[in-house]
């Protein structure tokens, strides 16, 4: 579907660009790249030391890049390990980017859901964002639920709202 491929390719750009910003910062460096999303503080620290090869080479050391995408902007920030064998993680640096923000990531979900709901009952485009302030509530709301508990284990995400449009 062009609307579902458009929407996709939006994120991914964002996604890119943020990073693309962080490199160009000197934020994080060009080898170092992002592997998975971890969304929980423990999970990120017992990953970060589950598996991993103790060397005392600084370039084999591991890093963690951790994005928090709060409403008015998104923050990235790598940590480091900063003891040989421990979970002891240290700040590195971090990059505050105000145009990928959570409030722009929900908003961009619950359009693309409205005009996938107005093809489907074949309403004119716009007839739901654009006329329904109680649907455009009802889209916002289930989209920043979808965006704060994304799936697991690469299953695809539910966007489910009853009720839109009467």
């Amino acid at each position: 579907d062009d609307s579902s491929s458009s929407y996709k390719t939006q994120l991914r750009e964002t996604t890119q660009r943020a990073i693309r910003g962080m490199i160009e910062s000197k934020a994080l460096r060009k080898q170092e790249f992002c592997v998975g999303m971890i969304h929980d503080a423990t999970a990120i620290c017992l990953a970060h030391y589950h598996g991993s090869t103790h060397t005392s080479d600084s370039s084999t050391s591991k890093h963690v890049l951790v994005i928090d995408g709060g409403a008015s902007g998104t923050k990235l920030t790598r940590m480091t390990r900063t003891s040989r064998g421990g979970l002891w993680m240290q700040q590195g640096s971090t990059t505050i980017l105000k145009n990928v923000s959570g409030l722009i990531l929900t908003t961009t979900l619950a359009k693309f859901a409205a005009q996938q709901f107005e093809r489907q009952s074949r309403l004119p485009a716009g007839e739901v964002w654009e006329n329904s302030k109680k649907a455009r509530t009802k889209l916002l709301k289930e989209a920043e639920s979808v965006l704060q508990h994304p799936s697991s284990n690469n299953t695809q995400m539910r966007f489910v709202v009853d009720g839109l449009y009467e």
